[in-house]
Parts: structure tokens; C-alpha cells; sequence
């Protein structure tokens, strides 16, 4: 007797309500995915920055190769600089541009440049040891600027051919 009272009080809900509230179910599932998946790259922007030398003294005509990948979100900014001491030797910057559509689009960003060094740039630098610093800097998202990805890379600054000796 308990069963056919159970069964008296649960209807089945008619085919085009059930189909409602299932898309809706599946639609809500969706949009949350999409959010959190959002707030994810809205929180880690810049996800790898690479940096590379042809050798590790550099001299004219060496190459600087540096690469980032964001996540899409908000405009990153590439930054390759020569640091020396206090001195700093700014060799390439780039804006990293973010999806059409960047709430809601996933996929990454990727901006590779290299830099052949210029003998004007390296005289402006004492021979010696050096660092190759990028650095990669996400945009303000929800009042909050992420903490930059730095890499760096040591090096030694070549001796001109043209600087006389009584100058090193």
C-alpha cells in the first residue's frame, strides 16, 4: 500500500518542461565553466616567458630570443633588457594583444621576437659579466596587477675590437 501512495504523489513532469529545465541545467553548467574558467586567466595571465642567447658572450650580430604565451585575457607586455650594474639597456618591448573576445575565448597568446645586437648598443656596456633579464607583465584585472614573470639569463659582454685597451 505505501507504494501506491508514493507513486500517486510524484507525477512525471510533461516532455517539453522536462527539456526546459534540462537545457537550462546544461546552459548554467556551461556558463560556469566559462566563468571560473575566466577568473583562472584573469588571475594568471602571463603562463611562461622564455629567453635564449645564441652564446653566452655576447658581441656584434649576437641574437636575443625571447618568447611569452598569456593567457589570452587582458594585454600582457614583453620587456628584453641588457642589465649591467645599475645600468640598463632596454633592447625590445612588445604589447602582447589578448582575444577578441577575452572572457569567454581560451585559447593562448604567443609572441616570439629576437634582437641582433647592435655594436652601438653594446658600447654603451662595459666588457664583462651581464644579465639578459625578460620580463613578462600582465594588465589590471579586477583591481589587481599580477606579479611580473621575470627570466634571466647571465652573460658576458665581449671586449670591442674598437675600444683601445686603456678604456676596459
Amino acid at each position: 500500500m505505501p507504494e501506491r501512495y508514493l507513486g500517486r504523489l510524484t507525477a512525471p513532469l510533461p516532455g517539453r518542461s522536462q527539456m526546459v529545465r534540462s537545457a537550462a541545467g546544461l546552459g548554467l553548467a556551461v556558463w560556469c565553466a566559462v566563468a571560473v574558467t575566466s577568473g583562472w586567466r584573469a588571475i594568471f595571465q602571463v603562463r611562461s616567458v622564455e629567453l635564449s642567447a645564441t652564446g653566452r658572450e655576447l658581441k656584434p650580430g649576437s641574437a636575443v630570443r625571447a618568447r611569452i604565451v598569456t593567457s589570452g585575457r587582458a594585454f600582457a607586455h614583453l620587456e628584453v633588457a641588457l642589465v649591467q650594474g645599475a645600468h640598463r639597456e632596454l633592447l625590445a618591448s612588445r604589447l602582447v594583444p589578448h582575444n577578441a573576445d577575452p572572457p569567454g575565448d581560451p585559447r593562448p597568446q604567443h609572441l616570439s621576437l629576437e634582437v641582433v645586437l647592435a655594436p652601438e648598443v653594446l658600447a654603451r656596456l662595459q666588457p664583462g659579466p651581464a644579465k639578459l633579464r625578460a620580463v613578462g607583465i600582465g594588465s589590471s584585472q579586477w583591481f589587481r596587477v599580477p606579479p611580473p614573470t621575470v627570466r634571466e639569463l647571465r652573460v658576458e659582454i665581449a671586449a670591442s675590437p674598437r675600444r683601445p685597451l686603456s678604456d676596459r
